[in-house]
């Protein structure tokens, strides 16, 4: 019998971008490749986490600086989950509303890929330990975890 090598198969998620009259106005495929993704993801909203708090604890009339700081970290998020062409898409969508798309679309971000990369990368890590000895696993699990 011959050695097979196999490609895993890709998830995506939707996303659909709804206008003020309930249409879709455009329909998005997000691609959850935890090699790729989770690094970056985990990252990106850290930051974005941090510059969030950073806009709550300003005075009033200092704000200009931690706004820009928010949209540069909503804009790093979008290109890391959705690629730049969506990510464009979305900013334009949303035309200059930055509190509103950031209202809107990080639910999605931490409830639905945030988690599912998670459990993505927790396979492929045990798809690529168990294929060692025991004692390699060991040794892998400790570094892996």
């Amino acid at each position: 019998m011959a050695y097979q090598a196999r490609k895993s198969k890709l998830f995506k998620e939707e996303f659909q971008l709804v206008d003020e009259n309930g249409k879709i106005a455009k329909t998005l495929y997000v691609e959850l490749n935890p090699m790729t993704v989770a690094p970056r993801l985990s990252e990106k909203y850290l930051a974005l986490q941090h510059s969030l708090t950073s806009v709550k604890e300003v005075k009033k009339g200092e704000n200009g600086k931690a706004y820009e700081t928010v949209g540069m970290a909503m804009k790093d998020i979008l290109e890391t989950v959705f690629g730049d062409e969506d990510a464009k898409t979305i900013i334009e969508f949303y035309d200059g509303r930055y509190l509103e798309m950031c209202k809107e679309i990080l639910p999605f971000v931490k409830d639905v890929v945030v988690p599912k990369v998670r459990k993505l990368a927790q396979e492929e890590r045990k798809n690529i330990i168990s294929g060692y000895s025991r004692k390699k696993r060991r040794l892998l699990g400790k570094r892996f975890a």
